[in-house]
């Protein structure tokens, strides 16, 4: 950095400041590209890790997630999404982006242990169900967002509406004539799942709609563990008419448990997903689903954070509104719903 100041005749601050985004306004345009043109003849880069050490901006930004049923965060395509659209953002603002996947049974010490390893300027949390304001003192300054977390108190937050889209479930499945309804719901720990199954039993019980227990499945929120759940909820001897999942990857093991028995979607049992992936569109039969605006959703997540890095304060909580996207997997209910 001294060679090339002294070469461009300014001050080693003035190049630093010139070759990173945060501090390149500072310096006038003509002495920018001089140091740009001279920069790139002697392929001279900053080093990120020497200026973190010396207090400036790392100009990188962590991605914590869940390992997913003790598998690699990657088995899921919510959160390969999650990454990918990350990635995006960030590489549009010449900003690195960190990923670790942790174990959900402890997410405030994993986030205290894992924060002197990491060297990033702030960090994004998400899916990963945390309660209280724990984070923000896990943390230790570090500025934080949480994407799919549920309500923090004092943390900055970004959601789906859940709740919303389980109501839009029912109200899809009656508009077909179903009226004997149940769920795939996912993990009991998990925030989001739960709001999910809170929408779509408060709606059956608003229109009037009984609510059996034994239709109410829970289990991870993999395809294997949706195959699973739904041969259990075919061993019974009545049977839901519609089926409304979790996430789509649940949905996606109850159409494969349908093909197994010999049955049909939608003519033996109608499904609806949540998240609209991209799998969903490509299912047999095309999958209706909840379709919740994760790149969205990531974006204004990170525009949060970055604003949080600036030292301003974005809103507290954003909540994006669903939408149901309708395609194949239902359809009006056969007369019979019991079966020997």
């Amino acid at each position: 950095m001294r060679d090339l100041a002294r070469m461009a005749g300014v001050s080693a601050i003035t190049v630093s400041r010139a070759l990173s985004p945060d501090g390149a306004a500072a310096v006038k345009p003509a002495t920018r590209t001089r140091i740009a043109q001279l920069a790139h003849k002697l392929d001279f880069r900053l080093n990120r890790m020497a200026r973190a050490l010396g207090g400036g901006s790392t100009q990188t930004v962590a991605l914590i997630l869940p390992d997913v049923e003790t598998k690699h965060f990657l088995a899921s395509a919510y959160y390969t999404t999650v990454v990918m659209h990350a990635l995006a953002v960030l590489k549009a603002r010449q900003i690195d982006l960190k990923v670790h996947s942790v174990r959900t049974n402890a997410p405030v010490a994993v986030i205290t242990d894992l924060l002197p390893q990491l060297v990033v300027d702030g960090l994004l949390v998400a899916g990963i169900d945390i309660y209280d304001n724990a984070p923000a003192r896990a943390a230790r300054g570090v500025p934080l967002v949480l994407l799919n977390c549920g309500a923090v108190p004092a943390v900055c937050v970004i959601d789906a509406d859940n709740a919303a889209g389980g109501r839009l479930a029912v109200a899809h499945f009656l508009d077909h004539g179903h009226h004997a309804l149940g769920m795939l719901c996912g993990p009991r720990t998990n925030r989001n799942a739960r709001d999910r199954q809170h929408g779509y039993r408060a709606a059956l019980q608003a229109r009037g709609v009984p609510v059996r227990a034994a239709w109410f499945v829970h289990s991870g929120f993999g395809v294997r563990e949706g195959y699973a759940a739904t041969q259990r909820m075919l061993a019974l001897r009545q049977r839901p008419t519609a089926l409304f999942c979790a996430n789509d990857e649940l949905a996606l093991g109850a159409l494969s448990a349908l093909r197994a028995h010999g049955l049909c979607c939608p003519r033996d049992l109608a499904i609806i997903g949540f998240d609209d992936m991209p799998t969903a569109q490509y299912a047999e039969p095309p999958l209706t689903t909840i379709a919740q605006p994760l790149e969205a959703m990531v974006r204004v997540a990170l525009d949060n954070l970055l604003t949080l890095i600036a030292g301003a304060t974005p809103p507290l909580r954003t909540v994006f509104p669903v939408a149901l996207v309708e395609r194949a997997s239902v359809a009006k209910p056969l007369p019979a719903t019991t079966h020997a």
